[in-house]
């Protein structure tokens, strides 16, 4: 009787962690990852567009959506995309950590592609980042292209998510392979122990069977080898605070 109730508390107490944990996942989204508001797409785009950005979150743990409207109704972009990520619940996690995209329809000259960051997506993607992926949005934005404008954002930010994580292994690898080198050292030192270090060459004569009547060391030569010193080309990441008081990257362009 008791192994059945603590059998059954054991199933219970599972089913509660689990659910803890699936609940800390979620996040308080209320809109789609997809929000065309200045219906540039169809149905079928926007459907294709919102399951390539579902894979890159569950892959990276960070969400990506994309908005598209007609008025910043007196914001700035900055400060509209900024909002529209705090105040709808976008973000992976307990940190809230995606990205987002939004764009401004109009005429030419008025229209405006910005990109904002929060959580650990700041990080991962910088400014130096943030202004090639717009660049390239802006070549099929400008022809009306907009899904593939859209496709090539989540694309983008795929590629430089993958390089980030690929780095950490870096160090974690370079470590590893310290540390075999020093045992594979250490075991081989430790075979001879029975070699003790000599210093002067008369040692390896045995006796009588050499004479030195003199000694000299002649300089040769010497060899400089200059590398030069390589430039930091690596980009950071700006932030600002937005009107939520939360911490934001991102950056943007009109054209």
């Amino acid at each position: 009787m008791n192994k059945r109730f603590f059998a059954i508390l054991t199933v219970i107490l599972l089913c509660f962690s689990l659910s803890i944990f699936a609940s800390a996942q979620e996040n308080d989204r209320t809109l789609g990852l997809v929000e065309d508001y200045a219906e540039l797409m169809t149905d079928e785009e926007e459907a294709l567009l919102t399951e390539k950005f579902e894979a890159f979150c569950d892959e990276y743990k960070m969400e990506i959506a994309v908005v598209t409207i007609n008025d910043l109704g007196g914001k700035s972009a900055m400060e509209y995309a900024d909002d529209f990520y705090d105040y709808n619940g976008y973000g992976y996690g307990e940190n809230d950590d995606g990205l987002l995209a939004l764009y401004v329809d109009g005429a030419e000259g008025e229209r405006e592609i910005y990109i904002t960051t929060h959580g650990k997506a700041i990080s991962k993607i910088t400014d130096a980042d943030i202004d090639y992926i717009t660049d390239l949005m802006i070549m099929y934005l400008s022809d009306g292209d907009y899904a593939w404008a859209f496709e090539t954002f989540v694309d983008e930010a795929t590629d430089v998510v993958k390089v980030s994580v690929s780095l950490i292994w870096i160090p974690l690898s370079l470590g590893i392979g310290m540390l075999v080198v020093f045992f594979v050292l250490k075991t081989m030192a430790s075979a001879n122990k029975s070699v003790v270090r000599k210093v002067d060459a008369k040692d390896y004569v045995r006796s009588g069977s050499m004479v030195v009547t003199g000694s000299y060391d002649n300089f040769l030569f010497n060899n400089v080898t200059r590398v030069a010193r390589p430039k930091n080309t690596s980009s950071g990441s700006s932030t600002h605070t937005s009107s939520s008081g939360r911490t934001h990257g991102g950056g943007g362009k009109r054209f």
